[in-house]
């Protein structure tokens, strides 16, 4: 599967864009510039990364400190990860940037849960 063109990832990214938004905006009750509203969605989508690495890491690791910075550190790398495989030129496929995450993040992971 190949990421979509530039025009076709400005209209998607508008619409779920709106879906990652807090009510209140997509109300109209706050006015933020687009910057603003896409620093929200980074952050819920960053967030929403951790979660989902942290328990993924539960098998792996006992809740805690060290499980926490292993998942904000993996999520930190798959969130800048997925922005450059948008970006990238030539395009890269979702398959090649999984490919190359699993690759990249293998020793992370195999250094956080050595203990």
């Amino acid at each position: 599967m190949r990421l979509s063109r530039r025009g076709e990832r400005k209209a998607l990214r508008d619409d779920r864009l709106q879906l990652l938004l807090p009510k209140e905006i997509e109300q109209g009750d706050h006015v933020l510039s687009e910057q603003g509203r896409l620093h929200v969605v980074k952050d819920k989508l960053r967030a929403l990364l951790v979660e989902l690495v942290r328990e993924d890491l539960a098998a792996r690791l006992p809740a805690g400190t060290r499980r926490d910075a292993v998942a904000a550190f993996l999520a930190g790398a798959l969130f800048e990860l997925l922005i450059w495989s948008l970006e990238a030129r030539p395009p890269t496929t979702a398959e090649e940037a999984d490919a190359l995450f699993h690759e990249l993040a293998a020793p992370a992971l195999a250094a956080g849960t050595a203990r």
